[in-house]
């Protein structure tokens, strides 16, 4: 099982390293909201975040894509919303056979319905929303709120170097 979180732990620092995922203050620049669209938007689930280093929450970056219509996306986001961000980012990123591409390439193209399509297969019986690894690592619990500072420097050093939790 540490063995699983360390390489939950390493994904998520690559997708931020390589700018896949932005930290709040980067989201919120790069797409031009404020906060407070920030918060509503995961309370309604329009938007998700994946846990990161030190339990800040980062978004994303597709959602500035400006070949893809954001209220697209968040619809999508809404039929997903019962899967963990974790697995709404999979679907986002992967190619859907039914698809043939990514769900990101297929909103690119105009193709909402076929996404809708296949979101709602993806989500279709999802269990009910449960922490992942590195919101369990990070002692996340309860709703995502958006802290008021961010410092995307951290790392996950404990997770990488066999901390485990008390």
């Amino acid at each position: 099982m540490a063995e699983a979180y360390k390489r939950a732990a390493e994904v998520v620092v690559r997708r931020i390293e390589s700018r896949e995922l932005l930290s709040i203050d980067e989201f919120c620049e790069a797409v031009g909201v404020t906060c407070d669209w920030l918060s509503d938007a995961l309370t309604e689930g329009r938007l998700f975040a994946i846990t990161g280093p030190h339990g800040r929450s980062f978004f994303p970056a597709f959602y500035a894509d400006a070949r893809i219509k954001r209220a697209d996306i968040e619809q999508v986001a809404r039929v997903l919303s019962p899967r963990d961000p974790s697995s709404q980012y999979g679907f986002f990123t992967s190619i859907r056979t039914s698809l043939q591409a990514t769900p990101l390439d297929a909103l690119r193209a105009g193709r909402l319905d076929a996404v809708m399509r296949a979101a709602e297969m993806h989500a279709e019986g999802a269990p009910p929303r449960l922490l992942s690894v590195v919101d369990e690592l990070a002692g996340q619990s309860g709703p995502l709120t958006v802290p008021p500072q961010h410092d995307p420097s951290g790392s996950f050093a404990d997770v990488l170097n066999g901390a485990t939790r008390g």
